[in-house]
This record gives C-alpha cells, structure tokens and sequence, in this order.
C-alpha cells in the first residue's frame, strides 16, 4: 500500500512524513529508529502476520493512537492466538480516563505486507492522500496531525533551544574577543614602556660614564673665573669696563645628577656688543689659549633628556666654544660703566634624567597603596548585605523531580549530579544579581544539610557503611532507608529543627566513634563551584557544638555526644584549613543552640572549641562569622564574652528577638562584627524597610559601618524560591509578600540605604511603604463578625461535658474496640490516577459530579481494603485533598493559596504552605460529605480526620501584624463547628491532628513557653469540647519528646493519642507512666517516610518494648504518621504485618486473661 513521501523528496535529511505519521504518540520515537536493530521472537508469533520471526515494536490501537511496545502493560504486548490481535489499555486513553483494552494490529515497519492486514483500509489513506469520510479515519487524521503537531512543536523547542544556546555562545565570544583585544593593547602598552626604560637606563649608563670626566672639565671652570678677574682688572685700568661672564661650580651639587655648565645675564638677557678688539686682548691674555678652546667645548654640556621630547625646532643647540665667550664689547668713553651681569655656572638641575627602573617600581607600589588605602576606606564605610542560605529545590522543585527519579531508577547519578550543580549555580545568580555582598555556600543538600555533615565526618553507623554502597547511595540510606538487592535498613532517625517545619537528621553516634573529614569534602568542592563561575562565596557549615548537642547516642550505646568534641575539632580545624587554602576569606558556621537553655557542660564546651578555631584565623583558616537565629541568646551572652569574642563577626536574629541588639552589642569584643538578622527568613511578609533601617542604624552608631552586616535573621531554606511564579495571585495581596529572590533584593536596599542614605533607594522605599499601608487597610485583613464571636467565647467552652473515665465507658458501648485496637493514621496512598483527577477538576475539565463519582470510588476501594486488611478502625482514606493544611484553608475564609509556593519539609517533600491574609472563618461544612459516606459503605466505626488549629497556624504562613493566640482562636472556633456537624453525621470518633503543637513550643522555658502552652492547650479543647461523652476524640503528634511539656499533652485532654515514635527509643514512653497519664496512647510501630517493609516480627518486638510503658488496655496499634506518600503495595504489605502483629498480642492477652 503506498504510503505518503517526504516533506522534501530533494532533501537526504528531512524525515519522511510517513515516519512522523507512524511514530509513536507517547514518545515520538518513529519506526526506522524502533527497527534500527531487529530482534527475534525465537520462532514464537505474535498473532499478527510476523512469520519472519520479527519482534514487534510498533502497534496502532482500534482507537486509532499508536504506541510503541514499551507504553504497554509489562513492557510489550500480551501473548495472544495468533489469528486474533492481542488486547491491552491504551496509554493515551488513560490519560482521558478510559482503561479498557484495546485490540493492538502490529506496524513492522513501513514496507510493503510488514503492517497487519486488519488494519482499517481507511486510515491509511487519509491526507496527503485522500480521506473517505469514515469515523474511525476521522480520529486517525487528528491523532496524525497532532503527531505531526507534536513533533514540529518538538523540532520548533530544539531550534529555539540551539539558537538561544548560539546566541550566548556569540555574547561570551564577543566578550572573550574585547577582553582578549584588552589584554593585547595592554601587553603593547607594556611592551613599549619596557622599552623606554630600557632606553632611559643606557642614557643613564652613558651619563655615569662620563660623570668623571665632566667633573674634571668643570673643575677647570674655577681657574678660569680668577684669570678673568685679573684680565677685567687690566682691561679696567686702560679704561674699558667690560661686562664678562661670572662662573661658578658646586662639585657637592653634583653628586645627585650629571654635571653641567649655564649661564645668565642680569635682567636674561646678552648685550650684543661689537668690538674685537676686547675679545683679541682676552685671547693673547690666555697663555695657552688653543688648549683652553677645546677644554671649554668639552665643558657645554650635551642636550638634555628633556629635549629628547622637544621638536627638532626647540631642541637647544650643542653648545661650541665660541657660546662660551664674553660678548664683544664696544669701545666706550673712558670711565663710563654699565652693570656687569654675572653668569652663573651651576649643574643641570632642571634637565631630567632617564628613569630608574627600580625607582618606576617603588612609584607603582606607591600608587597601589594608595589605592588600597582608598578601596578599604571606602570598604569600611560601606555595610555589606548577607544571606545566610538559600532554598534548594529550584524554582519548580526541580530537585525534588531529579531526586525522585533518581531514586525511581529514571536518572543516572551523573545526570541527579548535574541537576544539582545547574541548581546551585543559578541560585548563587540570583543573588548577585540581586546585589547581595555575601553569598552563602554549601547551603545546598540533595536531602538534608546535616545529613551532608554526618557524611562529611564519617560519622556513619555501621549499619550503613559495611554494604558498599555508593557513596550517593549510603547517604540516601540514611535519609530514607534502603530495601534493596538484599540490603535491608530503615532509615535514620529525623526530627523537627528547632521550631520550624523543616526535619533533619538526627546525628547517631556510637560508644567507640572515630570521626575522619571525607575525601573532596562538599564545602571546598561547592566553594570552587562558585568560584569557577565568577562568584566568591562564604561556605556554611554547622558548627560542632551544635552538631553533637543535635545528636544522640545509638541504641543500645551509652555515650555523651558532647564528650567528643575533643575527637571532632581536629576535623573541623582541617576543614578550615583546606577551606582557606582554596580561597575563602570568611566562613559561617551555625551555631544555633545557642538560642536554647544550655546545661552547663555544653556551655563550657563553647571555650575549647573556639579557642582552637579561632586561633586559624588570619594565616592558616579563614575568618570565622558565628551565626544564631530562631531565638535570642542574651541568656547566653557570658558565653559570647568568654568564648566568641574571637570570631570575626557574631550573627542573631533580630526579627524573633528585636530587643536583643543592646545587650548583644555590648558582648562584642572590641574589633568583633555585627551581622544584624533584619530580613526575615521564616514567613513571606514584606520587610518593613523602615523598622530595619532603624535598627541597623542604632547598631552603626554604636559600632561603626565597618562593623556592621545586614542580614536575613536565618536561612531562607524556609521560604518559597521566587514570586515570579505566582501569576494568579490577586494583585492586592501579591504585593504584600517577598519570597527568598525578593528577600535578597530587601537585603541590599536595607544596606545601601544605610551606606549611602535613604535617598540612594529612596523609589524602593517609597513602593515599600505604600504596599504596608495597603496591606493595614484592606477589607480582606479584618472581619468585624469574626472578632465578635472570639468576644463571646466563655471558659465553659473549653471543657468536656464529663472526665476521661465517664466518657471512656460511654466510648466502650458506642464502638465496642478490642484489645489492642488498630488504625490508621489518616491518610492512603494519592496515586497518579487521584492527582490527575484533582488536577482536570482543578482545571475545569471534568464536571464537579465526575469528579464526586470518581472520589466515592476511590472511598469505596480504600474501605474495601481495610475491610481486607481487617482494621479496627477506618478513615476514609482522604483522596480528595491535596494537603492537610492546604485543604481546610481552602475552604476557610482568610486565606490565599499560591500555585508554586513550594518549601521543603523533609527530603524531597515539600508543602505549600497556605497564607493567612486575614481574620478566619469557616463558611460551610468542609469534610462531612466525603466522611458520611465512607461510614455508609464500612462496617466499622469511621473516623473524621481534621487538622487541629495550632498545625493549621504553624504549617501556614501566618500573619505578622496579630498575635498568633488571636488566628489560633479564631481557627478553632472554625473547626468547632466542623467537629459538631461531623458528630450529627454519625461520625463518632473524630481525630483532630496537632503535629505542629511542639514545633510551636518556645525554645526556652520560662514564662513565653507557658503563655504560649495556654493559648495553644485552649486552642484545642475549644474546638473539640462541643461533642457528646459517646464521641471519641483522638489527636496526632509527629514528635516523641514529651517531657519538657508534658503537662500540657494530658491538659487536652484527647481520648486517643498517636505519636511518632518508630524511630525513637521507647524509653520515651515512660513518662506516660511517671506521670500516671490515664487515656489512651498509640506510638507509630512502623516507619511511614520509608519505603522499606517491616516484618511482622518487627513489629512485635516494637509492641513489646512499648508493654514496658504501657498497659495493654492503654496501646494502639498504629502506624508513625499518614501513609499519603506511600505507594499502594508497601502500605498493603506494612499493614498487614502491623495487623498481624496486634492479632497476636490481642490472642496472648485473651488467654492470660
């Protein structure tokens, strides 16, 4: 059947248009590069023709679209009868939502009986050829011309991409070309300035040479003075008074330059006088006159060095002996005189001498010292602007993507190396171009930056390093685990830093630990990054202090981690060391412990180790800038008096803890730099530019320009990357916010403004202003009906209708639970298929009942597999919400939403955190639907999943201009009557998630902690007490460490508590003992963040280990944390055991009991 030709029949290179028509619609491979290499099917058919043997690549579907074998199902098509085609779901109808099968005819190629004879007749003759009008040829034309689409779309991206990457290929010729044309008028600048001083030194030469002969001559010149005296005195008595020359020579005025005769005068200028008789009586007075002619020749002196210059029509004239002369003198009346004026012989003074080359250089070194002179006064009147890090996943979480596909199998670990240093320098871009003076480096981390240190340091447990693996490898196995090719270890354990969302890995160390700087370590190799592109940056690491106080020892190992510090500062030292031979000036190391309560050994621990760091300083390390942030340290101060005084410079948040700067100030050593922390680093606010400059201002009076930074008070590891990517945001609100890119900006105007003055930047501080005035009188901040309500709130409002043991009975009768009761903790697996769905939805391409029907399936699955897995107590799985902050918020008045707002909670997770703009608000019911009718397909007690208002506040980006006691009440309030309705629904356990209550925690004791406790403790039981004694109310934490609040978990009074804790020792349990906590308690059995499976031994011994803590009647048996990130088969399988294991301790406890 003939087939269509090429676009150009002329041209060898233009691909054929039956070759764009019959390539695959998934990854436009086209045929002749699926058939480039043929392979045998060994003999074995594949129902369509293939007698040749050949394996087919290539398939048209009765729908019309065609694919390559690789889409399919197992990689290939099934095995089928051969005179029938095989059946298999069409990619691209999966894309639109259809997964049926779909009968496959075979394309073996292009050639004459090599495509399957079922093939419609018609859709091989559609245009360029012709087009019979049949349906099926309708949908094989549009498949065809979007392919064709599709593919010039694709050829279009390459060219743009070819031409873009030639033009600054062109742009960095034409600036390598100027430079290289720079360089060479240099070079011959040069070149003829050697040669002039090469001249001057033989003219030199030549001078000294003659130097004892011209001294000779001109000693003559004194002989000759007093013989013309006595000739002047004969001359006189016959009655002439002749005007002779008068001559001197100073041989001492002679030793600095060459000698030299001149003559004058009086009033400059030669009488010209006309007798010869006078000159005939001075020559036959001279004895030895023929002699005497030539001495005065040899005495003129040559041209000077500064005629050499002159035109040839000034240069003076070689002078003869005859210039050396008196003038005639006329013969006059006896004793008529006229003045004589004397002529004077001296050296040539006036006449330059060739340059010294020695000296030339002394001038040069001279004039550069000045220079710098000048460039440091000007340094030292100029405050810099810093950044103390910046967020790593890109703009479009292109690492999060790289990451994951690395991990995936889809990324090699060259190209996941490459992603990151693509990252990394567009980054450190953005912040020069924005102004920034200090550029952090090493700020950067595939998973997490003290993660990058316990490698740095090979302080890797054993567990860990005896596989193998790939440098790479092992370190993703300590953030995440590894089950794979017989390699089998959960993950290390990973906590909350400090009071943010971000997690970090915790620090493992063992009795015998060793620590040993790695090869290359990261810092020097990301310093040399930056400074290969043009960028000199500050390397970031964490200091060592802070990185054994953030540790812990191993199970079953008893060692202080503070005790080896001795062990870790010879490490560090080296890495300074290192650091300041590949060029780093300064280096920023993080100590923010110091913003807790520190026990005295670790306060004392500060001296030691900064004694030896900062004795580097200067010839062997680089200049140490010292950094705090997230809290004050003035508690701390004697600590930076007596141990920090050293470093060059001292860094603190100034957003946090304002009041802070005084006492700071003062703890200064007397050269000791401020970095003031002005910018903040954790929330997307504009910076009140004015307040700033205030405050930086205060801090130059005191200490001088030159001993102050402007800072971000942290890392901006906690804010979005740009708001460039926000094109849907409201314009009002829009311009209330500053991401990290717009923070940087902030950074250098604050610090001009402070150099040069406010008028310097005088339009960004005048657009600065005008957008906080707007934002602090819109109508979108402030809600009068919502401030009346929080008015009305009583104290009655926060308590439960009964005690725990009253509700607990009633609870027994309602959901009649076993022993050991399982469940989880909210959240299943979001498959691509639930994402796709939400996302049409979101888009408007499905209808809001589809999108309804297809949730109601997806609820009816999960149901159905927990009735499989035979838990106790069921969720509805939550496939209709994209986040757990995100969701409620979207359904609350107050908050905005972002598209690409994305910050790293962990790894490669990242959340986008919502915005609270304004007071809060609840409009309508926001979960009942979806839980009312999950319990109408389950046949066990379905629990409602909400989040708690203090994770509803902390996981937001809250509002800086109320307090957040304000926003927390008023989200309560809202989730009150959430929590009310789902109760009339015929939910009757209700879960209302606090995973942020820690996070939230001030991180010291004292009086903030316990105001902060109250409101955030009254925060919850406002939106939970309104339900009867029958309905139980469970909480979630993400956390183990109680006991610095403990109190305050028993104060809210939750029927049910499930905590993270599969990472922790169980030793942390025993406070609920200690301090007799009567309800009931579920510590996650298992790890959720891995992929990895427990068995269900494993999970017996955990439950065992917790038995020592707990009573039987008090433990749930649940997972650590949601299984949302999960994939379907792990989760099946982890529950399983989890389920297991809980069966058989229920069956071990009947029987004793």
């Amino acid at each position: 059947m003939a087939l269509a030709g090429s676009f150009n029949d002329t041209g060898d290179d233009i691909l054929p248009l039956q070759e764009i028509v019959f390539s695959c619609g998934v990854c436009q491979a086209t045929p002749s590069e699926l058939y480039a290499t043929k392979e045998s099917n060994r003999g074995f058919h594949s129902g369509s023709g293939d007698d040749d043997g050949t394996v087919v690549k290539l398939w048209i579907a009765e729908c019309s679209h065609i694919v390559c074998g690789k889409h399919l199902p197992g990689g290939a098509a099934p095995f089928h009868p051969k005179d029938m085609p095989p059946k298999a779901p069409c990619p691209q109808c999966i894309e639109k939502g259809d997964d049926s099968p779909k009968d496959l005819y075979s394309i073996r190629g292009l050639g004459t009986g090599e495509l399957d004879s079922r093939i419609p007749h018609s859709w091989l003759e559609c245009p360029p050829v012709k087009l019979d009008g049949a349906v099926p040829a309708m949908e094989a034309l549009r498949f065809q011309y979007m392919n064709m689409a599709r593919f010039g779309r694709r050829v279009t991206h390459y060219w743009k991409d070819a031409q873009g990457k030639r033009q600054t290929m062109e742009a960095a010729y034409g600036k390598e070309r100027k430079q290289r044309r720079q360089l060479q008028s240099e070079i011959l600048d040069l070149k003829g300035r050697v040669r002039e001083l090469e001249k001057g030194e033989r003219q030199l030469e030549k001078w000294e040479a003659r130097k004892p002969a011209l001294n000779h001559y001109l000693g003559v010149v004194s002989e000759m003075a007093r013989e013309m005296e006595d000739l002047r005195g004969q001359l006189s008595q016959l009655g002439f008074d002749v005007p002779t020359r008068s001559y001197s020579y100073d041989p001492e005025s002679d030793q600095a330059a060459g000698a030299g005769v001149s003559d004058h005068l009086e009033n400059g200028q030669r009488r010209q006088q006309s007798s010869s008789s006078a000159i005939a009586a001075i020559l036959q007075h001279d004895h030895s006159s023929s002699s005497r002619k030539r001495k005065l020749a040899q005495c003129a002196p040559d041209r000077s060095y500064e005629d050499l210059e002159k035109p040839q029509s000034q240069q003076s004239q070689r002078a003869s002996s005859r210039d050396l002369m008196p003038p005639p003198v006329p013969r006059l009346k006896p004793h008529w005189r006229t003045a004589a004026a004397p002529v004077k012989y001296t050296s040539p003074r006036n006449t330059q001498r060739p340059p010294n080359p020695r000296q030339v250089a002394n001038n040069l070194r001279a004039r550069c010292e000045e220079s710098n002179k000048h460039f440091v006064e000007k340094v030292a009147k100029m405050v810099q602007s810093s950044v103390l890090g910046f967020p790593r996943m890109g703009k479009l979480r292109d690492l999060k993507k790289a990451t994951e596909a690395y991990w995936g199998g889809k990324l090699s670990k060259d190209e996941l190396l490459a992603e990151g240093k693509r990252l990394r320098l567009e980054h450190w871009k953005i912040q020069k171009n924005a102004g920034v003076d200090v550029i952090p480096s090493n700020d950067f981390a595939y998973y997490d930056h003290v993660l990058d240190h316990i490698q740095m340091f090979n302080a890797i447990p054993e567990r860990y390093s005896k596989h193998g693996l790939h440098t790479l490898d092992e370190y993703f196995a300590m953030g995440r685990g590894h089950q794979k090719d017989g390699i089998d270890v959960p993950s290390l354990e990973m906590v909350k830093w400090f009071d943010s969302n971000y997690h970090y890995v915790k620090p493992t160390l063992q009795d015998s630990q060793t620590f040993k700087l790695s090869d290359d370590p990261k810092p020097i190799r990301h310093f040399k990054e930056a400074k290969d592109a043009g960028i000199v940056t500050r390397p970031v690491i964490l200091g060592p202090v802070s990185f054994l106080h953030l540790g812990k020892a191993d199970r079953n190992q008893t060692v202080d981690p503070i005790s080896l510090l001795e062990k870790l500062l010879p490490v560090y030292e080296e890495l300074l060391k290192q650091l300041k031979s590949a060029g780093a000036e300064t280096v920023q190391i993080d100590e923010p412990v110091l913003v807790f309560d520190l026990p005295a050994k670790i306060r004392s621990a500060f001296k030691p180790a900064y004694e030896k760091l900062t004795a580097l300083q200067g010839s062997s390390g680089p200049q140490l800038v010292l950094t705090t942030y997230f809290g004050d340290v003035v508690h701390n101060l004697d600590v930076v008096k007596s141990s920090l005084q050293g470093t060059y410079a001292f860094h603190v948040d100034l957003v946090r803890n304002p009041e802070q700067l005084d006492k700071v100030m003062e703890s200064l050593g007397p050269k000791q730099v401020l970095s003031a922390g002005v910018v903040d680093g954790r929330n997307i606010w504009k910076n009140n530019m004015k307040k700033s400059i205030e405050i930086v201002e205060s801090a130059i009076q005191k200490l001088g320009k030159e001993r102050v930074i402007v800072g971000t008070s942290s890392s901006l590891l906690h804010t979005p990357h740009t708001l460039e990517s926000e094109k849907n945001l409201d314009a009002e609100v829009r311009d209330w916010f500053a991401f990290a890119s717009e923070k940087t900006k902030e950074v250098a105007i604050i610090a001009k403004a402070v150099t040069d003055g406010p008028d310097s930047v005088r339009s960004e501080l005048d657009a600065n202003a005008k957008s906080l005035q707007s934002r602090a009188t819109s109508k979108r901040t402030n809600n009068p009906d919502v401030k009346k309500r929080q008015e009305a709130v009583t104290k009655e409002m926060h308590e439960r209708k009964s005690g725990f043991p009253t509700r607990y009975d009633a609870q027994k009768k309602q959901l009649n639970l076993p022993l050991f009761p399982t469940t989880t903790i909210g959240s299943f697996p979001q498959t691509k298929d639930i994402r796709i769905m939400r996302n049409k939805f979101t888009k408007g391409e499905i209808t809001p009942k589809e999108y309804e029907e297809f949730i109601e399936k997806e609820i009816r699955d999960v149901v159905a597999i927990q009735d499989e897995l035979q838990l106790d107590v069921y969720v509805h799985g939550e496939p209709e919400r994209n986040d757990m902050v995100q969701y409620f918020g979207e359904r609350l008045d107050g908050y905005v939403f972002t598209t690409h707002a994305w910050v790293q909670s962990y790894g490669s997770r990242c959340v986008r955190p919502p915005i609270m703009v304004g007071d809060v608000s609840r409009p309508a019911p926001m979960t009942v639907k979806e839980s009312k009718y999950a319990a109408s397909v389950s046949k066990k007690p379905m629990k409602g999943m909400l989040t708690g208002p203090i994770t509803c506040l902390r996981w937001s980006f809250p509002r800086d201009d109320v307090h957040q006691s304000v926003q927390a009440q008023q989200l309560a309030l809202a989730l009150r009557d959430e929590v009310v309705d789902l109760e009339k629904a015929g939910i009757y356990v209700i879960q209302v998630d606090e995973p942020a209550l820690r996070e939230g925690l001030p991180l010291r004791a004292g009086s903030e902690r316990e105001k902060y406790l109250s409101w955030a403790v009254d925060s919850f039981k406002l939106s939970t007490a309104g339900v009867e004694d029958s309905t139980q109310i469970h909480s979630h934490f993400c956390y183990s460490e109680f006991q610095d609040f403990f109190h305050a978990i028993a104060a809210l009074d939750a029927d049910v508590l499930s905590i993270e804790n599969s990472k922790s020792d169980a030793k942390l349990l025993k406070v609920f003992i200690d301090e007799a906590y009567p309800r009931h308690i579920g510590p996650g059995v298992y790890d959720i963040h891995s992929p990895r499976v427990p068995s269900e031994q494993e999970i017996k011994d955990r439950v065992a280990e917790m038995l020592q803590y707990l009573k039987p009647d008090q433990l749930w048996v649940n997972p650590d944390c949601g299984l949302k990130t999960r994939g379907w088969k792990e989760t099946k399988e982890a529950l399983s055991n989890m389920v297991a294991a809980a069966q058989a301790y229920r069956q071990q406890h009947s029987k004793s009991a």
